[in-house]
């Protein structure tokens, strides 16, 4: 009894969702154009409001003003990407921005990481630094946006200090050297 019924309803829901029109390869041929609003430019709709309400009832029309660009909604976000832009700027500056460097040697004697640093600055056109990390003294070069711009410098390096790694850092950075001339002026 269970299976008649199970067979019925299935056949049911196969049948009842057969389409009655065929798939064809033409191209779809109903003009759906009578049904798009047409947008026609009106000088002054404020005084002519009944007018226009008319006009949209007998033409499928809607009146066009041109809007002030004081108040465009473009004009709002732009205003408001400009304030995002300054606060992220000086979160910037105060913090640093997320990147990476190359720690070249990290130990406590001071003598080999000024020789290093000194090899690197010579060997290399990036910028290094050797800093105290109590107890080690630390020596690194470069500083990138990315891992992949540090990999590269890395594989140049690993050679004579194969100790050496990417390591993540917040790189201080003047954030005028990014603005663009045009907003300089």
């Amino acid at each position: 009894m269970k299976s008649i019924f199970y067979v019925l309803i299935g056949s049911l829901l196969i049948f009842a969702c057969k389409s009655n029109r065929l798939a064809t390869n033409e191209p779809f041929k109903d003009d759906v154009s009578i049904y798009r609003i047409k947008v026609v430019p009106v000088e002054d709709t404020t005084e002519n409001t009944a007018l226009a309400t008319e006009e949209i009832a007998k033409n499928d029309t809607i009146p066009y003003t041109p809007i002030d660009p004081a108040m465009s909604v473009n004009y709002e976000l732009d205003q408001a990407s400009i304030l995002l832009a300054q606060r992220n700027q000086k979160v910037v500056e105060e913090r640093g921005i997320l990147g990476y460097t190359i720690q070249v040697y990290s130990g406590t004697n001071r003598r080999t990481a000024e020789e290093i640093r000194d090899k690197l600055l010579l060997t290399y056109e990036e910028p290094t630094q050797r800093a105290y990390d109590r107890p080690n003294y630390k020596v690194k070069i470069g500083q990138f946006l990315s891992k992949m711009d540090a990999y590269e410098l890395y594989l140049l390096i690993k050679d004579d200090y194969p100790q050496a790694f990417i390591v993540p850092e917040l790189l201080k950075t003047d954030m005028n050297q990014y603005i663009l001339e045009e907003e300089k002026n």
